[in-house]
């Protein structure tokens, strides 16, 4: 069961996850990711846990997705992937 404060659907959310669905297509669009680290900082009651999207079926690897995650580094309630932080500016 998720914890009441956890909104599917809002922007910080949905937007990584139609930014994944637009990785998949060749395209990169870093604002998701921004809209996601604003919403994150906004959120603060909030704890975020990122998977590492895109690595596994779709074939990326955590070089090609983790640069993508660059803005959520010094954020306090978002928790990256060990694997990303090596690919982290």
């Amino acid at each position: 069961m998720m914890p009441s404060n956890v909104r599917w659907g809002i922007c910080g959310i949905n937007s990584v996850r139609k930014k994944t669905a637009a990785h998949r297509r060749g395209r990169r669009n870093e604002e998701a990711f921004k809209q996601f680290c604003e919403y994150a900082k906004a959120q603060l009651e909030t704890r975020f846990l990122v998977s590492p999207i895109g690595c596994g079926i779709a074939g990326y690897t955590p070089i090609d997705v983790a640069p993508l995650f660059n803005c959520c580094r010094d954020v306090e309630n978002i928790s990256l992937p060990a694997a990303f932080w090596d690919f982290l500016q």
